[in-house]
């Protein structure tokens, strides 16, 4: 893979961003054109402009609204397939890189045992997880914790009883 290929698929997303900055321009010249347009094509049908200069200057109005219509237009289609077809970042390292280890998966035997071994760690994971073995687990846990309770009581009453001796013979 070339230096120029890695460098596209990391600019990828700040392509696309470019393509929707473009994509918002051309939207804007096309819509201001269109309503341009809309606004003088009728005063240059309208009888009330008595004054020939008037409609002169509608038509020009409109004429060149169209002239940036078309181009906009235009643009605004292209922009938004090529921002349909540009891949994220994320999405063109998954086209480069997964065939290239679906070959390397290919040609060596030991990770092809790879996927059968991943399968055998989800399976042993899942089993854990069951309710009734979580139940035992925590069931488990909790005597444990319970056993240590007891015998942090009976530590705490052998030193109680230390200490009521010691005081005893101190009298």
């Amino acid at each position: 893979m070339s230096h120029f290929v890695m460098y596209l698929i990391v600019m990828f997303d700040k392509i696309s961003i470019g393509l929707g900055f473009l994509i918002g321009i051309c939207a804007l010249f096309t819509v201001i054109a269109l309503i341009t347009k809309l606004v003088y094509e009728p005063a240059v049908r309208d009888s009330r402009y008595s004054d020939e200069n008037d409609k002169e200057d509608a038509k020009r109005a409109a004429t060149v609204a169209m002239k940036f219509f078309k181009p906009g237009l235009i643009g605004l289609i292209v922009c938004i397939l090529l921002q349909m077809f540009t891949p994220t970042t994320k999405e063109a390292a998954v086209i480069v890189v997964v065939p290239t280890i679906i070959n390397t998966v290919g040609e060596h035997e030991g990770l092809k045992k790879l996927p059968d071994n991943m399968i055998n760690l989800a399976n042993d994971w899942l089993v854990e997880l069951k309710p009734e073995n979580i139940k035992n687990t925590v069931k488990d846990a909790t005597d444990k914790v319970g056993g240590a309770i007891d015998k942090g009581k009976e530590t705490v009453d052998a030193v109680k009883d230390a200490a009521n001796s010691i005081k005893d013979k101190i009298k």
